[in-house]
């Protein structure tokens, strides 16, 4: 028995029993359907083949849709219904997740992110990373979610709105297959807002957050009175803000981990958590030219923990001086694998009177810093200790 999540439904499943989906392709028309099971579930209305039990097997990896005859080896969850990856059949998938506080730039963070591991990190390690599923996010197409996410933001600057809600708009993960040295990974990214931890109402948020093996964790520093008044910054920038909704984020994500798995009095979480502040770019300028958040990140096929750990205190430090060691106190008393990481999405302030990237395009800055940390801690990237 192989025991992983659904990187769609975020329920726990047997991936050596999935159920399948009708290639289309028997004697008949099959016509695509919307399954009822992965509307509710999901919230995806997007027509695909029927599903058939795993009992729909006729050999090995094969099943034949009882509607059309015709043979299939597309996989699918049992749960949900939703088509998976190949590489997804008895394995073990980690599941790495991404929250954070209202206006701390996820959506723009996670798309960034997204690009730079296909064609940065991708030729940096040699490896096959591609998006692995139909409509990610709950676009009706691969070439949906890049025409609305990756070209609005790299091609003609445009900024997105602000992230609804779990149940509001039936969001969908981004999942990617990671094939290297003959090991292949899924990594299963969600864009949650703020709002979904306030309560126990949005129940399949929080069964994804609890269903993460690895957690991102997007905090807004324009949050932290501190940290805001060192800068100038227009009022648009702070529109969907306020004071302290870091915080407020962190303790709701600290309150729904610590209840699913039952810690009392000073025990700490053993969730692998990277704490990203967002929006770095508008304090560049307040930085010394050697300080670790403006060095590039490292090369190389390994990741630099020397490197992760100077950055790291430097956020340390800079929490300090932005009198909100209540966060890094917070963190402390409350986990016990964690790392903080400063990052630009787009490496430099945007114009946000027009929502609209600054002049010379997405410069992105060590965004892929917390992924690398967390994949050296599944031991899918080999990481370099320092000397």
């Amino acid at each position: 028995m192989a025991r992983t999540t659904c990187p769609f439904c975020f329920y726990e499943i047997d991936s050596s029993k999935l159920g399948y989906l009708c290639a289309r392709q028997g004697h008949i028309k099959c016509p695509p359907l919307i399954d009822p099971d992965r509307r509710d579930i999901t919230g995806s209305g997007v027509a695909s083949g029927r599903y058939l039990p795993p009992d729909a097997a006729v050999r090995k990896g094969v099943a034949k849709c009882g509607n059309c005859q015709g043979e299939t080896r597309r996989r699918a969850c049992p749960k949900c219904h939703t088509g998976l990856s190949i590489d997804f059949v008895d394995t073990k998938t980690p599941m790495l997740g991404m929250v954070g506080s209202k206006g701390s730039g996820k959506t723009v963070l996670m798309t960034v992110m997204i690009q730079q591991l296909r064609k940065v990190i991708a030729q940096r390690f040699n490896a096959d990373i591609a998006i692995a599923v139909d409509n990610p996010d709950g676009m009706n197409s691969i070439a949906d979610y890049m025409r609305q996410r990756e070209q609005a933001i790299y091609q003609t600057g445009t900024l997105p709105g602000g992230t609804g809600t779990f149940e509001a708009d039936g969001r969908i993960p981004i999942v990617l297959r990671w094939r290297a040295d003959r090991r292949s990974t899924m990594l299963a990214f969600l864009d949650s807002a703020g709002e979904d931890f306030t309560s126990g109402e949005n129940v399949s948020a929080v069964r994804y957050l609890h269903a993460c093996d690895y957690l991102i964790v997007a905090l807004d520093p324009f949050s932290l009175p501190g940290a805001r008044s060192s800068i100038n910054l227009p009022p648009k920038a702070l529109q969907s803000t306020t004071d302290n909704a870091a915080l407020q984020a962190l303790e709701q994500v600290t309150e729904q981990l610590r209840t699913h798995n039952r810690l009392k009095g000073g025990k700490l979480l053993s969730t692998h958590v990277a704490f990203v502040f967002t929006k770095m770019d508008s304090f560049f300028p307040g930085l010394e030219e050697s300080d670790p958040l403006l060095a590039k990140a490292p090369s190389g096929t390994t990741y630099d923990e020397g490197d992760g750990l100077a950055v790291h205190e430097q956020m340390r430090m800079l929490l300090k001086e932005w009198d909100a060691e209540e966060i890094d106190r917070h963190i402390s008393r409350n986990y016990a694998n964690y790392r903080y990481f400063g990052v630009s999405a787009l490496g430099a302030q945007p114009d946000y009177d027009q929502a609209h990237v600054a002049t010379g395009g997405v410069r992105p800055h060590r965004v892929a810093d917390p992924i690398l940390w967390l994949m050296s801690k599944a031991k899918m990237v080999k990481a370099v200790k320092p000397k």
